[in-house]
């Protein structure tokens, strides 16, 4: 939504790390600080941890958990300040298993099985509006 101006300076920073030649860490972060006192969904600062493994040629595995602080959001369509209420701090916890398609195929690409919020946290993006427990996910992708 377009809610007028907004003056945010920020800060990001991402390390990723591959002890092995098989494996690789990552973690990252980002602050933030608006002009404004309360700035919808603009939390102060979130991070992000996560691991890849590659099981063997074909197979890989990533996981990350992901923290969201509290911030601020609209409750209707109502672009005003006053009409901003504070969402809780949440984080939640995901993986992602993939197949090379190359394993039987000539076509560059993935099969994946995948879960997000494994953990079944209860939370929220917009007020009263709680996001869905535990997703399942299945797919192919094709990378051209």
């Amino acid at each position: 939504r377009n809610a007028g101006e907004a003056d945010v300076t920020g800060a990001e920073a991402t390390l990723r790390v591959n002890p092995t030649e098989t494996v690789g860490l990552y973690g990252g972060v980002s602050l933030n600080a608006a002009q404004q006192k309360r700035l919808s969904r603009l939390p102060r600062w979130t991070a992000t941890l996560g691991a890849s493994w590659r099981l063997c040629e074909y197979v890989h595995l990533d996981v990350d958990a992901e923290y969201v602080a509290k911030m601020y959001s609209y409750t209707s369509r109502d672009a005003a300040v006053k009409d901003l209420a504070e969402v809780d701090a949440f984080w939640t916890l995901n993986a992602r298993l993939a197949l090379d398609t190359r394993i039987c195929l000539l076509i560059d690409g993935e099969w994946y099985l995948a879960a997000e919020n494994l953990c079944n946290r209860k939370y929220e993006y917009f007020p009263g509006y709680e996001m869905p427990g535990v997703m399942f996910y299945a797919g192919m992708k094709i990378r051209f």
